[in-house]
């Protein structure tokens, strides 16, 4: 009797799955008829099509906008749907939504970085946004300009030992690079550097090293303030980081668990050292390939800064390389450290015309906006004139995400551009950037970040 109710329970629960299965294939199909639609075989999807090759994974997804329109349907797996959203107008209603989250992928970034401000959303998300704003204020910056110039100076330093040692002037630049925005992440964040030898770079691919790291430097920081609590002129003259506004922070009155600090500071690390290296040697390629721009900006940085290569940015002279911006921001399109962003939709939401039910899976795929011929002319050509005011001005603002757009944008675009300029006003006022057949071969692929294969190999002269 018993297994005649288990096998009829049974029975019913796969008949019920089964009709929303159906039912949910029906309103999918629907969308499909009326969006564009990537090839897909009946069970595997678009997974079928897909090449093996991870360099050509990412260029074939990249290249679906043009081959089949702005809003493309990809069918995963059975009823796993993603629809690649481009269209300015509708990437614009995505990005300002308040009834999305982010997507799946994010999930995977859960063990290390908790529920910080990347991948909460919510209630969550509004409170942690509104603690962590002050940290990114012009007066909070201000400061850590003398930071990145002290490890500048030690990466210019490092480059010319390396030619010394090796008496060679070719070298994989991504490596000196990864270890200068470390050590500015470090710092700023949380007033500490890190041993950056091979073994601890190791280490950080652990989370359980990871997490034990930060949780120690929080501690230490917290026994510190506990300790200058009484003398409040050393509270008053100190330097500030990311991680002093997270120890005041408090919510409906309470102070933020070490689980919460750690997961905002995680947070930073990763998205501040990742992404910074990523477009430092994006940028050191264009400047290697296009000799004439990077002589503009050496131009440009003698006439703010003098002569002397020795002579350190200041902020407001970081303010006025305008020039430079330009490039960097030219480098941004050509390749977004972050090339696309996700999207889950908790509520039906309308995507040209089309409403769009809860539970579906939005991906903006920046890279491929940002090489939009109808956009940007000769899209492939690097050109920082783009980024003129007039141009800028003229342009869309939802074509144009390398800093993510919204009300969920990137909250330390400023400090990330400061960062960027001190590191590259630096370099190129020390050494001429040349272009080598290494250079010439670069490949890249997304990593979570878009990063170069192998690093990036340039020759340096003094000049």
């Amino acid at each position: 009797m018993i297994q005649i109710l288990f096998g009829t329970v049974l029975i019913l629960s796969a008949l019920y799955y089964l009709s929303e299965f159906f039912k949910q294939k029906q309103i999918l199909e629907e969308i499909s008829s009326r969006l564009p639609c990537a090839p897909r075989s009946p069970i595997l999807g678009i997974y079928f099509y897909t090449p093996r090759n991870p360099i050509k994974i990412f260029h074939h997804f990249m290249e679906f906008p043009r081959k089949y329109g702005a809003n493309v349907v990809m069918w995963g797996l059975l009823n796993h749907v993603i629809i690649m959203v481009t269209d300015p107008k509708d990437v614009e209603t995505i990005m300002n939504s308040k009834t999305t989250k982010k997507s799946f992928a994010y999930d995977f970034l859960e063990p290390w970085l908790g529920q910080g401000l990347l991948t909460s959303y919510g209630q969550k998300w509004f409170i942690r946004r509104k603690i962590l704003t002050p940290s990114f204020h012009f007066s909070i910056l201000e400061p850590f300009i003398q930071i990145f110039n002290k490890h500048n100076v030690k990466l210019v330093e490092n480059l010319k030992q390396h030619q010394i040692t090796t008496s060679c002037n070719e070298l994989n630049i991504y490596e000196f690079l990864t270890a200068c925005a470390l050590d500015n992440m470090c710092e700023t964040a949380m007033e500490f550097l890190y041993n950056l030898s091979p073994e601890g770079f190791r280490q950080r691919k652990l989370l359980k090293t990871l997490h034990g790291f930060t949780n120690k430097v929080i501690q230490q920081k917290i026994d510190q303030k506990t300790e200058n609590h009484s003398t409040s002129n050393q509270i008053e003259n100190q330097k500030f980081t990311f991680l002093d506004i997270l120890l005041q922070a408090t919510v409906d009155g309470k102070p933020l668990t070490k689980s919460d600090i750690r997961e905002e500071v995680d947070t930073f690390m990763f998205e501040g050292h990742d992404t910074t290296t990523s477009c430092l040697n994006f940028t050191i390629f264009h400047l290697a390939e296009n000799p004439d721009v990077q002589e503009k900006v050496f131009d440009e940085l003698k006439s703010i800064m003098g002569e002397n290569p020795s002579n350190q940015p200041n902020y407001q002279q970081l303010q006025e390389m305008k020039y430079l911006e330009m490039v960097i921001k030219e480098s941004l399109r050509l390749h977004p450290p972050v090339s696309s962003i996700g999207r889950k939709t908790l509520e039906p939401i309308q995507i040209q015309g089309v409403t769009i039910p809860a539970d579906i899976d939005l991906n903006i795929p920046i890279y491929a906006m940002h090489r939009n011929p109808e956009i940007f002319e000769d899209p492939d050509k690097f050109d920082p004139d783009r980024f003129l005011t007039f141009e800028q001005q003229n342009r869309n603002p939802y074509v144009y995400l390398p800093f993510s757009a919204g009300h969920r944008n990137c909250i330390g675009q400023k400090f990330a551009m400061l960062e960027l300029k001190s590191i590259l006003s630096t370099l190129v006022r020390n050494f001429r950037i040349i272009s080598t057949e290494k250079t010439k071969r670069n490949e890249y692929c997304i990593d979570i970040i878009l990063r170069p294969i192998g690093g990036l190999y340039v020759e340096l002269q003094r000049r």
